[in-house]
């Protein structure tokens, strides 16, 4: 009996091993098959495998930016970065993005060889880096050769300041430099020189103030500006000048009223502006959306009290300090005339048709007329069409002497001469 229990023991105590062993070698399987995969994984190649880039975004100043990541995230394998970065605002369709991986470290880039479309302005992009193989974390991230990290602050961060003044907080910045609140400015004495308003909270632009007000040193106001009306005010609190905007439906009016210094009138002005639907008749399918402005009333006076200057609905006069008539200019020319009264120069503007990406093509023509009525000089501008576009403007010259003698003009000149059908000029 002893022998027998003694066998049952060591039955028991082989299955006991048995069953250790056969765990230990299969925590040795997990544990090599876990190894395998992540030195799978860490061999994997670093790779784009898809980008996507937004459009020009207007929110932020361009040439404050700080290029930076503004997201990262990890999914199914696959990291995703997006980058914002400053850029020309014509790069939209020029991106062409690629990675590198080496040394522990990303590349980045936006394009490669030679900078995308650009024009003369900078606009805020972002580009979205969906990269494959990249490590969970611990590498450096560059962008075109400048290293970058993730960041919400899109300017760069310096130390906000304020000051104290009767105890309110004036002239403070934020953590942009953007001034905020009340700001304020002050003569020698103490008195204030001037007042800003700025939006309370400022994070993206830097814009100009709410309103602003300037005083004399004496505490007349001399100037106040807000959001549609500025004014100016003489020292003994004359008004000086006054513009008013205001709008009605879609039409947008503007209203002017200056004096001298002696106090006369010096300019009354009112326009409106609203938008128009044009087509040209010749091409109905060309549409466009304009701004037409329309002078109602415009008059400008020398000291003395007379009329200098009038715009009309279709024209503007000025005249000579003795009274006498100097211009008159309307839509299709002009005329200009000496203090005696005698017309001394002409001009004439006409269109032509154009090609379909060129809707109008534009004449000039100015003639200098001596005492006895007769052209001295002609100055013929035009646009030409040439094999990529058109040359905005062509001079050419013909010229008489005071005997009626032809002593300059264009070489080889084989076309109708341009003032062909003009009446109004006596060519010698």
């Amino acid at each position: 009996m002893l022998v027998i229990e003694q066998l049952s023991h060591l039955s028991e105590f082989m299955a006991n091993v048995s069953g250790l062993i056969i765990c230990a070698l299969q925590a040795i399987i997990v544990w090599a098959s876990l190894f395998s995969c992540k030195q799978a994984a860490r061999d994997k190649p670093v790779a784009l495998v898809e980008w996507n880039a937004g459009q020009c975004d207007q929110t932020y100043d361009p040439y404050r930016l700080i290029n930076r990541i503004t997201e990262s995230k990890v999914q199914d394998g696959i990291t995703s970065l997006t980058v914002s970065f400053r850029e020309s605002c014509c790069a939209t369709y020029g991106f062409r993005p690629q990675v590198d991986f080496k040394d522990n470290k990303l590349f980045l880039l936006s394009y490669t060889g030679e900078s995308p479309d650009s024009c003369a302005c900078d606009c805020c992009f972002s580009i979205e880096y969906r990269i494959v193989g990249l490590p969970a974390a611990g590498y450096e991230t560059y962008f075109h050769g400048k290293k970058i990290e993730i960041s919400n602050d899109h300017y760069k961060v310096v130390k906000p300041t304020s000051e104290l003044y009767n105890g309110q907080e004036i002239n403070r910045t934020n953590r942009y430099g953007f001034k905020e609140g009340r700001w304020m400015t002050f003569f020698k004495d103490g008195g204030i020189e001037a007042i800003e308003m700025y939006r309370e909270r400022e994070l993206y632009e830097e814009k100009s103030p709410l309103w602003r007000k300037v005083f004399y040193s004496s505490g007349r106001l001399s100037y106040f500006s807000r959001n549609d009306t500025t004014e100016s005010w003489f020292a003994d609190g004359t008004l000086e000048r006054r513009m008013a905007t205001y709008t009605v439906g879609d039409t947008t009016y503007q209203k002017v009223f200056a004096l001298h210094d002696n106090r006369r009138l010096y300019k009354r002005s009112l326009e409106r502006s609203y938008p128009s639907l044009s087509r040209r008749e010749s091409k109905p399918k060309n549409e466009s959306v304009e701004s037409i402005t329309q002078v109602l009333y415009d008059e400008e006076y020398n000291t003395n009290g007379q009329l200098k200057r009038r715009v009309t609905k279709d024209t503007t006069y000025t005249w000579h300090g003795n009274g006498r008539i100097a211009s008159l200019e309307f839509g299709n020319g002009s005329i200009d005339y000496d203090e005696g009264g005698i017309v001394i120069e002409r001009a004439f503007y006409w269109t032509i048709e154009g090609p379909a990406q060129w809707p109008a093509l534009h004449h000039s023509l100015y003639a200098d007329i001596g005492r006895s009525g007769k052209v001295l000089k002609v100055h013929y501008v035009r646009e030409e069409l040439i094999q990529d576009g058109i040359v905005p403007g062509e001079h050419y010259y013909w010229t008489w002497n005071k005997a009626g003698k032809l002593i300059e003009s264009p070489v080889n000149w084989e076309e109708p001469l341009p003032w062909k059908g003009v009446n109004q000029l006596t060519i010698p």
